[in-house]
């Protein structure tokens, strides 16, 4: 897979997550939550999860527009570009699975299957961006 197609793909992907997170906050909320956890909230927490959620959603569309810029200028992905979408992406899978691991999802009432996607994921995009870095191009 091209970095061209890794990035657009990542483009895509934060770009749907953003309009999740953003307009229905509720129905993210339900999803990230463990079964039951939302439902027992009061009306203060929901809106400040529900905030939260909306929150992470800008932050998504923010890497939906980064992946999508980077991806269709002139010259195509850089090197660096690449990598550090890649690192990103291992470092977002990396702490994720240390959330997951040490008992902070169960602490928090999270639910687990969402974090094993963005896991699985997130390791398999920061693996295609490092193993597909475009050469640097070396100074005269």
């Amino acid at each position: 897979m091209s970095l061209y197609n890794v990035f657009m793909l990542v483009s895509t992907m934060h770009f749907v997550n953003s309009i999740v997170l953003i307009f229905l906050p509720d129905v993210s909320s339900q999803l990230y939550l463990a079964e039951g956890t939302y439902e027992t909230m009061g009306t203060a927490e929901k809106l400040r999860v529900g905030h939260l959620m909306q929150t992470i959603g800008l932050c998504s569309f923010c890497i939906s527009g980064f992946a999508c810029t980077c991806a269709t200028a002139k010259g195509g992905v850089s090197s660096g570009q690449a990598i550090a979408l890649g690192a990103s992406a291992l470092a977002f899978a990396a702490h994720t699975a240390y959330s997951v691991h040490t008992g902070v999802y169960d602490s928090l009432g999270q639910a687990k299957n969402p974090a094993y996607f963005w896991i699985v994921l997130n390791v398999i995009i920061g693996l295609l961006c490092l193993s597909d870095t475009p050469p640097k191009e070396k100074s005269a």
